[in-house]
């Protein structure tokens, strides 16, 4: 039986877990087909943000937006995520001077999940890799590749009594960098549920998710302390022969981002939406894009400052053999 991970038993002390938390500890260490077609037109009422058009009510549609997941026999997903940082500014303070540079980032996860039933899967994780590269100050420019521990390992999820998943390898023990990764996932996923609200909505009416919802969205090395989640449910319509509502997102935060050795502040006001299927009660597709900025303090008197704009994309694709 693989080993299942769970955090409060085994007292675990995280370290960085994700492959995008290892690439800014170096930068501070070192200085399928879709068709849409929509079920509703244009609207005459905003409810508040996010902003952007809302589409007419359809007279006494109602929709349950949260809800167990549907599992049925032969059920696989295919899931893509890619977290990037476009257009990043690095500028440090030091008693030496002040010095400026470029930094991208991309960290890419692609897994495959069979579904054995309601309360087990097999997952794949066939991607999960970040890619950095930094200009700075006349230096030879840094380009690291930093892949995930569990790339290309066979795990195994199986479900607990209180709906949250443990996962664990299919095959041997996990080291302790393994472990962290495994409750990471598990993390995720009990956050990402939580966005949203158990009363049915209209269309049109808006909401707001806990703070907790940015770990599920982001990573659970960012910790959101204060700030505002907001969506907004905007209209239905069909996606890859599934039932869907789009919702408008609008997530204004900031907080401490760990896992680098050097704590960060973080601030983000990202702006997008959620397809997420009234089938299956799942996210098959998330798009949120804006400004970013992080700040640290790795040794006394130097400073560094880092500013650009962040593009978080997911989709999964739901098929039965």
């Amino acid at each position: 039986m693989p080993l299942m991970c769970n955090p409060t038993r085994q007292g675990i002390r995280r370290k960085p877990g994700s492959a995008l938390a290892i690439c800014l500890a170096l930068v501070f260490s070192g200085c399928g087909r879709k068709e849409d077609h929509a079920e509703t037109g244009a609207s005459s009422k905003e409810t508040g943000p996010p902003s952007g058009p809302v589409r007419v009510k359809e007279k006494g549609s109602v929709v349950f937006l949260q809800g167990e997941m549907m599992i049925l026999p032969g059920m696989k997903v295919t899931s893509e995520q890619s977290l990037e940082l476009r257009d990043g500014i690095v500028s440090t303070v030091s008693p030496d001077g002040k010095t400026q540079g470029r930094l991208t980032m991309t960290d890419k996860e692609r897994r495959s999940i069979d579904y054995v039933s309601e309360s087990e899967k097999n997952v794949v994780l066939e991607e999960k890799q970040a890619i950095l590269h930094m200009e700075t100050g006349g230096a030879e420019p840094v380009d690291t590749d930093v892949t995930s521990v569990l790339e290309g390992r066979k795990l195994t999820a199986r479900r607990r009594k209180d709906g949250n998943w443990w996962f664990g390898l299919a095959d041997g023990e996990p080291d302790a960098e393994m472990t962290n990764e495994l409750v990471d996932l598990g993390e995720r996923e009990v956050l990402a549920i939580g966005a949203y609200p158990a009363e049915p909505r209209e269309l049109g009416d808006a909401w707001e998710s806990p703070l907790e919802t940015v770990s599920g969205l982001l990573g659970t090395n960012f910790q959101a302390t204060e700030g505002t989640v907001t969506m907004r449910l905007d209209r239905l319509m069909s996606f890859e022969g599934q039932r869907c509502a789009e919702i408008g997102v609008l997530l204004t935060c900031s907080g401490t981002y760990s896992g680098t050795g050097t704590p960060m502040m973080m601030k983000l006001e990202l702006t997008g939406s959620i397809l997420r299927s009234l089938n299956a009660f799942q996210d098959l597709r998330i798009t949120l894009d804006g400004p970013v900025t992080l700040e640290a303090h790795p040794e006394k008197e130097i400073q560094v400052h880092i500013g650009g704009t962040i593009h978080l994309n997911l989709e999964n694709h739901v098929t039965r053999e």
